[in-house]
């Protein structure tokens, strides 16, 4: 899930987890540095912040929800030519 919410954002992730594995993943979703299970370790990085929003990060989820609008009336459509 971090890959895709780098990808959909256009940011680094920085990812710290106890039990699991820390890592970085590139604005593109490719995990760069990562410790391996269960280690103790520290990942030293650089962060440039990015200041541009996605079409994503500044619309959310309007695609979707026209997608479904559009939907709902394809499917009345459908329904009332069958019933003529």
């Amino acid at each position: 899930m971090s890959s895709l919410r780098a990808i959909e954002n256009r940011r680094e992730v920085l990812r710290s987890a106890n039990t699991g594995i820390t890592c970085r993943i590139d604005k593109l979703g490719r995990i760069q540095e990562q410790t391996s299970w269960w280690e103790k370790d520290i990942i030293a990085v650089d962060v440039y912040p990015f200041q541009n929003m996605t079409f994503y990060a500044t619309y959310g989820d309007y695609l979707g929800r026209l997608a479904s609008f559009m939907g709902v009336f394809f499917i009345l459509g459908m329904l009332v030519k069958r019933k003529n």
